[in-house]
């Protein structure tokens, strides 16, 4: 029997070898006059429909060689390029055009880095060829994702596009991708730059939470991006402070258009929970010079966006006080919450380019600038456990889930505020080749800049210890919310509450980020060293985080307001799309009546509290790096080895309270370190089609800025909790392993597999004490190294596009990965070790693309799955919480009108998918919802 599969095995091979051999000689006719050799190697890859890859530097001043006739593509090649001193290679489903050299016995070697002649065939099978063909001549492991590709698939930012990769989900804000997480680590593991340049990062303004150096990706627009690499496996040239994968976002170069002419989108958006129509509209224009030797890009792009969220939060499960078993625990308050927001990004791209024979020069900016306006809408339930109805208390497990009380709270609240987010990036380079010599200049500026432009404004009124409520907690797997009865029709009659207070917040915090680097390269062009590069890196990093808080009670407090004050809810279907026997409409506080009487610029004006003095602070950061590498290619070997040093030099201000006096003093704290970054990368190729992989190097993330300030910040809630920084925070270091294979085994597909390994040291984990502050005690979080973590896993990718047998047409592909991880952590905490999984870690990520082309019409669906997450790890007083499994379903159906005229129907949600918490992995902690999203647009090039 294995012999006779073995022969079938051969057969089949031997007939699709020779069916790729009569595909790559039928003649095509061909009619190309003498032309600029860019713009014809352009031409020619759109009508062979395959990628064709080459360096602008080496044709530039070149031209083509006018064919005419019926040739074979390679043939037809050979012709353009004759007497133009370039030759092609062939590499996966394309070629390389590389400048001719003698024959050499050694495998082809890949183009150099930054090559970003990468061309848009009009067809997400051209794309996905073009992405395969750079993937698999990169000397690292890394997945590429290109602007055909992007454009095929719904999208509302960047993220959405990134999350298509292998082993890549995401977390989302409101429906809309937030922050990405890279082969399941956390999401702050991983790094963004754009066109090579660190960047800045906006904060998160609305809450007291604050996400530090992840960048946010709902601030950048899929439509100024041309091309996409997450990368999984690192180099020495790479900047430092990523663990896990790095993403680099190549935005549109001038001299990468095809000539001149202009790109025009347009269309609307309608979310089915908002019910709201929102335009969207995007233009990138370029232009370049006969000697297409200099070029401009100018791109812009507006979206406006209603959003709707409708959730029900639990804060956390508690153990229950005094109880017999230490393991019992209860559900503490529920907060059914309404959110609405609306939401304008502004998007601006430039770039300039000119290129001569020596000499390249570049510049490139990107502004963008979004602002939100939002409503946030509330009610609680809470409870004492120790004060429930005698024999009311009913439980499943260990776990309270049922009860009734005579003397529970209940708060009514609302939230308005205005949010503004602005980014900048701007970066110059130069390039100078010089005989077998090439130097590099790189220097950019980032800024990110995020103000509440109208300050937070709760307004609270609350019952104490006087509600007679019940409350069941029905099992997770029944898809139901929590049920909860407030006797007397209480939240329809909001004046018998007494007000609590009114809340004021002001956040504004600035980050900026500049860069400069040089990087010389030796090109000796013989034998198997293909480079010799040393570079270096300056950097200077720094936040300005500044917070102001104001408590008002002066005609608040214990005052009951008449039902003018108050108003319905503004939507009439709050939580319809589950079952839960809860009250789902209320009467909410009016906020004007209750600020109408408030002097704001008062409140802006006066001096800073020593709470908003601790809540402050300012971190710098210089960082300088040194690296040496060297790239190799000998017979089926090729790749990299080289080393990094990297230090850092940090310092720290703010204020804090002297140990044993509670008086508030400022602080100015410094600290260095330097680390050694070694890493290799190997690409073997054992044939024509299959290629192996190897990846080893030592990576370092830096703290989050905010851990690293000496800072105390106290939250507003029910809980007496408060944050510490900790300014002798360590970097986590790891040592990182990846061994891929890569099977091409056919035209546009691809079959691989990884199998990846990261040892996690001294990573940063939340430890948790009491503390007395101003005589109250408050649970205390602060951030500490010590913790050790391994996580290992595997990876797999199926790509492949079938041609449909007649009477069938067109084409049919698939898409698909999956990464499957393990992890392990020691937690240090009160002087014992926890063993638990490692927080906010994936174990399983899944996407599958389903996709069908003919002649004009293009369908395209996506499926991108995430296994149980475990969110914060159990500690003191607290159960641990898990983010429930999550997929969402998304679609897109093209019709091209007319050439360069397409039309667009999409849908994100479409199973209408919501995000669901849980108390180890059993219990209902959350629930939120934002329902579906439809969009329909045009896209047109003149």
């Amino acid at each position: 029997m294995a012999r006779r599969l073995l022969l079938v095995s051969r057969l089949l091979l031997a007939g699709a070898l020779t069916l790729l051999a009569q595909l790559a000689c039928a003649e095509t006719y061909f009619d190309y006059a003498a032309k600029p050799l860019a713009q014809a190697l352009r031409a020619f890859s759109r009508q062979v429909e395959r990628p064709v890859l080459f360096n602008p530097t080496d044709v530039a001043g070149k031209t083509s060689t006018p064919v005419e006739g019926d040739f074979s593509p390679r043939l037809a090649l050979q012709h353009l390029l004759r007497d133009t001193g370039m030759q092609p290679i062939d590499y996966a489903d394309g070629w390389v055009i590389r400048p001719a050299t003698p024959a050499k016995t050694t495998s082809v070697p890949a183009p150099p880095a930054g090559i970003s002649e990468t061309l848009v065939l009009g067809y997400y099978t051209g794309s996905l060829r073009s992405a395969q063909a750079q993937k698999r001549e990169a000397e690292r492991r890394e997945d590429i994702i290109l602007a055909e590709r992007m454009g095929r698939f719904p999208a509302l930012n960047i993220a959405e596009a990134i999350k298509r990769s292998p082993g890549v989900s995401v977390v989302r804000d409101r429906g809309e991708a937030l922050f990405i997480s890279i082969r399941g680590l956390p999401t702050y593991f991983n790094s963004l730059t754009i066109n090579g340049a660190p960047v800045a990062s906006n904060e998160n303004t609305r809450t007291s939470e604050q996400y530090g150096r992840r960048f946010h990706y709902d601030t950048l627009p899929t439509e100024l991006v041309s091309a996409l690499q997450v990368q999984k496996t690192s180099s020495a040239g790479d900047p430092a402070g990523a663990i896990g994968g790095r993403v680099n976002l190549q935005t549109y170069q001038p001299l990468a258009q095809d000539g001149s002419g202009v790109a025009v989108s347009a269309g609307v958006g309608y979310s089915d929970l908002a019910e709201s129509v929102d335009p969207r509209a995007a233009l990138i224009g370029h232009w370049q010079n006969a000697e297409e030797n200099f070029g401009v890009l100018l791109g812009v792009t507006h979206v406006q966006r209603n959003l709707r969220q409708d959730r029900a939060l639990n804060f956390r499960w508690l153990e229950v006080p005094g109880a017999a078993a230490e393991a019992e625990v209860t559900p503490g308050s529920l907060r059914p919450t309404l959110e609405l927001e609306e939401r304008e990004r502004t998007g601006l791209n430039a770039a300039v380019q000119w290129q001569g024979e020596q000499l390249q020069l570049a510049y490139n900016g990107l502004d963008i600038d979004q602002s939100i306006d939002y409503q946030e809408y509330s009610y609680s339930a809470d409870y004492d456990p120790t004060e429930l109805v005698s024999g009311s208390a009913i439980w499943r497990g260990n776990a309270l889930i049922a009860g009734q009380t005579l003397s529970g709270s209940s708060q009514l609240g609302v939230e308005t505020a205005g949010l503004a987010d602005r980014f900048g990036l701007h970066s110059v380079s130069a390039d100078y080749q010089w005989r077998d010599w090439q130097l590099e200049l790189d220097a950019s500026h980032s800024r990110a800049q995020s103000v509440n432009h109208d300050p937070i404004r709760r307004t609270r009124l609350r019952l104490d210890n006087t509600v007679a409520l019940d409350f069941a907690y029905p099992p997770l797997d029944s898809e139901q919310l929590p049920g909860i009865r407030l006797d007397d029709n209480l939240l329809q009659r909001p004046w018998m509450y007494p007000g609590r207070r009114l809340e004021w917040r002001r956040i504004e915090a600035q980050d900026k980020r500049d860069s400069a680097s040089v990087a010389l390269r030796w090109l000796p062009n013989s034998g198997w060293l293909e480079s010799l590069t040393t570079g270096l890196r300056l950097e200077r990093h720094n936040r300005d985080y500044q917070r102001r808080d104001h408590i008002l009670k002066d005609g608040i407090s214990g005052e009951y307001f008449s039902a003018e004050y108050f108003a319905s809810i503004p939507v009439d279907n709050f939580l319809s799309a589950i079952a839960g026997d809860l009250p789902k409409s209320w009467r909410a506080p009016l906020a004007e009546y209750f600020w109408q009487n408030i002097d704001e610029q008062a409140l802006l004006q006066t001096a800073p509290s020593a709470q908003d003095q601790l809540n402050s602070y300012r971190v710098e950061e210089q960082l300088s790096a040194w690296y040496g590498q060297m790239n190799f290619a000998l017979d089926n070997w090729r790749g990299n080895l080289g080393l990094r040093y990297e230090h850092s030099r940090q310092r720290a201000q703010g204020y804090a309270y002297d140990s044993g006096t509670e008086q508030l003093s400022a602080r100015d704290l410094s600290e260095h370190y330097g680390y050694w970054l070694p890493a290799i990368n190997l690409v073997y190729e054992a044939s024509v089609s299959q290629q192996w992989r190897l990846g080893l190097s030592r990576t370092l993330n830096r703290p989050d800025l905010q851990d690293l300030a000496p800072r105390l910040t106290f939250n507003s809630g029910d809980m007496a909790t408060a944050e510490g920084g900790n300014p002798y925070l360590r970097p986590v270091n790891a040592w990182q392993a990846d061994l891929t294979w890569e099977w091409y085994f056919a035209p546009q597909s691809l079959l691989s597999a990884s199998v990846f390994y990261t040892r996690l040291q001294d990573f940063i984990h939340t430890s948790v004490s009491d503390t007395q502050i101003d005589g109250q005690e408050y649970q205390l979080s602060t951030k500490t190294n010590g913790g050790r973590a391994d996580v290992g896993g595997l990876e797999l990718i199926y790509q492949q596009v079938f041609t449909l047998p007649r009477p069938l047409l067109g084409r049919l592909g698939v898409d698909a990965n999956i990464a499957l991880l393990q992890s392990r952590a020691d937690y240090y905490r009160d002087g014992l070790t926890l063993t638990d999984d490692l927080a906010q870690v994936s174990p399983a990520t899944v996407n599958l693309g389903v996709f069908y082309e003919w002649d004009k019409l293009g369908i395209y669906t996506h499926y991108n799955w995430r296994d149980k997450v475990l969110e914060e790890v159990g500690d003191r007083t607290l159960a641990a919480q898990n983010k429930e499994p999550f997929g969402t379903l998304d679609a897109q159906i093209s019709f091209e009108l007319a050439s360069d005229f397409t039309l667009l129907l999409q849908g994100i949600n479409l199973t209408g998918a919501a995000e669901v918490e849980s108390y180890d992995g059993t219990e209902f902690a959350g629930y939120t919802y934002y329902g579906k999203t439809f969009l329909a647009g045009i896209k047109a090039r003149f």
